[in-house]
């Protein structure tokens, strides 16, 4: 599910700001119990598992509980994993999802590659998002 440089990891990672899921695992994979806020991963370390809280934590609070995220836990299962090839990713501007039209036309695969989701504008977040203090 991930790789990490293990010392790094235990010195870095409370400073972590952004967590990519790596590998063919996602944590919409894994059993969650929202009202004991358990994620059913015995196989994982605790590190991991917390990780996977704070993902469901989020899709929860933010996500699955407005109007354009009731069906996304479905659609997440059904999803397979492609190889990794140029034209199958595409690049992700979250600071776009507070407007709800930009919201909508990203969930109907309506992206908007040269322009507010461009490559540039999603490193540029990543960046402030890092450079922060926490």
């Amino acid at each position: 599910m991930c790789y990490t440089y293990l010392p790094a990891f235990n010195k870095f990672g409370k400073d972590a700001k952004i967590v990519h899921f790596l590998g063919n695992q996602k944590p919409w994979m894994f059993n969650y119990n929202k009202t004991d806020d358990t994620v059913d991963a015995p196989d994982f370390s605790p590190a991991l598992v917390n990780f996977l809280k704070m993902w469901w934590r989020i899709f929860t609070e933010n996500v699955s509980n407005t109007e354009s995220g009731r069906n996304i836990a479905e659609q997440l299962e059904a999803l397979t994993l492609a190889p990794r090839q140029a034209n199958v990713c595409s690049p992700t501007n979250f600071t776009q999802f507070v407007k709800k039209d930009r919201l909508f036309e990203w969930e109907q695969g309506r992206i908007d590659y040269l322009g507010e989701d461009s490559y540039e504008n999603i490193q540029k977040k990543l960046d402030e998002t890092i450079n922060t203090k926490k």
